[in-house]
């Protein structure tokens, strides 16, 4: 008896030693890979940037019974400051040892390029300034580029509206810049630019140049812009009585826009990436959110989600920089929250615009 009872101990540590050291079937040992997110949680961007980081936590709650590792990410405030960008990236590359960096803004985006494809850490960036576009590195963006989109914006305004003569007003930075720039090439042998200007970031009186293009008597009024400023200078401008069309880039998709400019803003018309949410997006943010889905938050939603993959297919490699890199330029339609996700040579993605209105105070499909 006594042997048998022995025997049924020394089975029983067994046992429990080999379930400590190889775990069940049922838990699985996962490995914890860090992420960084740069984002302008704070400042004139702080709205956006909260819409960011409900696109990443959504992701993150969704792939905690999805994939063989365990994602965390580490948020820092860039307060859209290349500076402080430069700054957070740093402390995530050297003290947190990220394998990866999500980001949003052209300006930020822009300084951190150069950085990233130095130390081979894969940077996806909500940026659309041109010139973030470079084959064959470690920089992707998650939104389309200012080039895409003034391709669509310059199609809009002589095809649809048959404008010609145009004013141009854009903010010193590199998303605005960027994004007037694209656009001036694509207007070019379409019509007339009457007016070309730009004004410094957080400007707050536009009246000055408002009187100038005013005096140009545009048939459109092109805003290169962020939503906070886009809706100071419509404000200013109505007030001036100063009745043209007004049509603004991806970045006045921002409820700051219509808080400032009011009944002033109606009338609107926006370029902005698809929002168009498939079924199962929609319904996991709407019933953790209380409210319709947009665009930054289903693209950083899907860069988790892309990441995610990534950086499984790269597991039995010990996450390499040069598997990373191959795994994520082998991405072909990956199933986003809107339509199937590809990347060209340059780490640019196909995303999908839509044109939007404004009417009363509420952001809307433009509909003839």
């Amino acid at each position: 008896m006594k042997k048998i009872i022995i025997g049924i101990i020394v089975l029983a540590v067994v046992v429990w030693g080999g379930v400590k050291l190889f775990g069940t079937k049922e838990e699985k040992i996962k490995e914890t890979i860090k992420i960084g997110a740069i984002l302008p949680l704070s400042g004139t961007l702080a709205l956006p940037g909260e819409f960011a980081k409900r696109g990443i936590e959504l992701a993150l709650e969704e792939l905690q019974n999805e994939n063989d590792i365990d994602v965390e990410v580490i948020f820092e405030d860039s307060k859209f400051d290349p500076k402080l960008g430069i700054g957070a990236y740093e402390k995530l590359k050297t003290n947190d040892n990220v394998k990866a960096i999500l980001e949003f803004g052209s300006p930020v985006g822009m300084a951190l390029s150069p950085l990233a494809n130095k130390d081979k850490i894969l940077l996806l960036g909500l940026v659309a300034a041109p010139p973030y576009s470079t084959p064959n590195d470690y920089t992707f963006r998650i939104v389309g580029s200012a080039t895409a989109e003034a391709n669509g914006i310059v199609d809009v305004l002589v095809n649809k509206f048959g404008k010609q003569k145009v004013a141009v007003l854009f903010m010193n930075n590199d998303y605005g810049k960027g994004t007037a720039d694209a656009f001036k090439i694509a207007f070019k042998n379409k019509g007339e630019i009457i007016f070309d200007e730009g004004f410094n970031p957080q400007e707050t009186d536009f009246r000055s140049q408002l009187t100038k293009i005013k005096a140009t008597n545009p048939e459109a009024l092109f805003l290169a812009s962020l939503g906070r400023e886009a809706g100071v200078i419509i404000k200013q401008a109505k007030e001036l009585k100063l009745n043209t069309l007004f049509i603004c880039a991806q970045a006045c998709d921002n409820p700051d826009l219509i808080a400032i400019a009011s009944d002033s803003a109606d009338g609107l018309v926006i370029t902005a990436p698809t929002d168009d949410a498939n079924a199962k997006f929609k319904s996991l943010y709407q019933n953790k959110y209380k409210e319709n889905p947009n665009y930054v938050s289903m693209r950083m939603y899907d860069a988790i989600k892309i990441l995610a993959s990534v950086f499984n297919a790269c597991k039995k490699d010990d996450f390499s920089k040069e598997c990373l890199l191959k795994k994520m330029n082998a991405i072909k339609n990956f199933p986003g929250s809107s339509y199937p996700i590809n990347f060209n040579e340059n780490g640019d993605i196909n995303d999908q615009f839509i044109l939007k209105t404004i009417k009363n105070g509420q952001f809307v499909k433009y509909e003839e």
